[in-house]
């Protein structure tokens, strides 16, 4: 029946033009006419089925003609059923200016789906922002992860259970003291937008630090870290209690390499350490 209607809808077309663009994609642009209201709907469901599977897709649905009937402008939230559709969501926070939309779809998964739907969603991010490899993770990962801000509070709370985990075990790899620190400043920008859209606790960011900076084969990470987090939130940071700023300092203490001669400079002006 689908089958028939999208054919039929098809047949209205009308215009249509299509281009070959770089790397073998195709770009089309086409006129629709609509002669009834079921064909708006039809319309309006094909719209939100390109839109889960590429993020590469802009409509605009116009009224006009007979009635003055104008359908949305904008398709509604769709259930994403796929990995491929999911990864293709993800990569669509990119653009800020999506984000409401793909979080109502987001909800509208999790409603349908459970617990296995937001964990096709926290995967398909996760292993996006959180890659080391530069040809895979954004430039960015800021607005992949403030997006979170816009779930739901369950979904939220679930996402800082899952994610707190997932990044100690990047975050408490051993690694050399003088390690080449392209291999840590990633991972400690994601920290340091986590902590600062507090989907990581600052109290708790602050204790994880110490613990790091004590230990020679995490303290390149946890020197990072701290440098990152400074820059992104020290007024939280600062906003911490005596007691667990004196701990967060101590640690740091005992930060003597050579190598990171800048980093103790930048941090002991910023925290005003003396």
């Amino acid at each position: 029946f689908l089958s028939q209607r999208v054919q039929r809808f098809l047949g209205r077309w009308r215009g249509t033009e299509a281009s070959e663009a770089a790397m073998g994609k195709v770009t089309i642009t086409a006129t629709v006419e609509f002669d009834s209201e079921s064909e708006i709907q039809l319309a309006t469901e094909l719209v939100k089925t390109i839109q889960a599977v590429t993020q590469n897709f802009t409509s605009s649905l116009r009224g006009g003609g007979a009635g003055g009937r104008s359908p949305p402008a904008e398709a509604g939230p769709v259930v994403i059923q796929t990995e491929e559709q999911m990864q293709n969501l993800v990569k669509g926070l990119g653009v800020v200016e999506r984000h409401r939309s793909i979080v109502d779809s987001l909800h509208l998964t999790f409603e349908k789906q459970g617990d296995a739907g937001f964990q096709r969603f926290f995967d398909c991010l996760t292993d996006l922002v959180f890659s080391n490899d530069a040809n895979v993770r954004p430039q960015s990962v800021s607005p992949f992860l403030q997006v979170v801000k816009l779930l739901k509070d369950e979904y939220y709370q679930q996402m800082r259970k899952a994610v707190t985990p997932k990044l100690l075990k990047l975050l408490t790899v051993k690694r050399a003291v003088d390690v080449d620190r392209h291999d840590v400043l990633h991972i400690s920008e994601v920290f340091a937008v986590l902590v600062q859209i507090e989907l990581v606790g600052m109290q708790g960011a602050a204790t994880t630090i110490a613990m790091l900076l004590k230990k020679p084969e995490n303290r390149a990470a946890a020197v990072t870290m701290l440098g990152k987090t400074i820059s992104k939130c020290k007024k939280q940071l600062l906003a911490l209690d005596s007691a667990t700023l004196q701990q967060l300092k101590d640690a740091f203490d005992q930060v003597t390499e050579s190598c990171f001669s800048y980093d103790v400079t930048y941090i002991r002006k910023s925290l005003d350490w003396g």
